[in-house]
């Protein structure tokens, strides 16, 4: 499972477990949708636009990774994803980001067996909604498991400040990946996303619980969207 959440963003990718906070969620809880007039997006997916980040885990020696649109569409789940270039550690990966209506995703798919494939699909953010509104969605399957996506809405229009750079109209958004066991479903992370209208995820905290405890902490450090 840790694989997935360092390609933080998951970063996305994607601390310090004092910075990770609990929201109580309710699977039953539905969302009122309200229209918005600014058509910007808050993750521009244009080809060659790239964010960078600092990834911190644990006790770990920081990192920096890169994420790059790459221009190629894929059709996943009926939805059209963008392909993203991950570059972590010297590694290069791919992941998909996709923006459907005011709906966005994150696609990972890794592993060759069916005791280490992981298929997941994440929604991390709704932009047309309240503050306290939530959403339940499947969030794929790992390692033959099927796994859930809890989310919910916990500020908006806030500002913040990295590096010297302040952001505006950034959305929190938090997102439980839970998983089942017996007839319950029990919570494997944790994540918190900051992401600014115009420019994409600006911060990701990631707390995973199993197979082991194990937190992350990714700041945007620079960033350059294409029109």
């Amino acid at each position: 499972m840790r694989k997935i959440f360092s390609v933080s963003i998951f970063i996305l990718i994607l601390s310090c477990k004092k910075e990770i906070t609990s929201h109580s969620l309710n699977a039953e809880s539905k969302y009122d949708v309200k229209s918005i007039s600014n058509s910007d997006t808050y993750l521009p997916l244009t080809k060659g636009s790239y964010w960078k980040y600092h990834v911190k885990t644990d006790d770990e020696t920081p990192d920096m990774s890169k994420l790059t649109v790459l221009g190629i569409t894929k059709k996943i789940n009926s939805k059209n994803y963008q392909s993203i270039k991950s570059v972590k550690d010297g590694e290069t990966d791919t992941l998909y980001y996709a923006h459907d209506n005011h709906d966005y995703y994150i696609y990972t798919n890794s592993g060759t067996s069916s005791t280490d494939k992981i298929s997941m699909e994440i929604l991390f953010l709704k932009d047309n909604i309240s503050v306290g509104n939530t959403w339940v969605l499947p969030a794929g399957t790992a390692n033959g498991v099927n796994l859930r996506c809890y989310g919910k809405i916990v500020e908006k229009n806030i500002t913040m400040t990295f590096s010297g750079t302040t952001y505006k109209n950034v959305i929190h958004s938090y997102v439980e990946i839970r998983k089942p066991l017996l007839f319950t479903y029990i919570v494997v992370n944790r994540q918190d996303f900051y992401t600014a209208e115009g420019i994409g995820i600006i911060k990701n905290t990631s707390d995973v619980s199993l197979p082991a405890n194990s937190t992350t902490l990714t700041n945007i450090t620079d960033y350059d969207i294409n029109q």
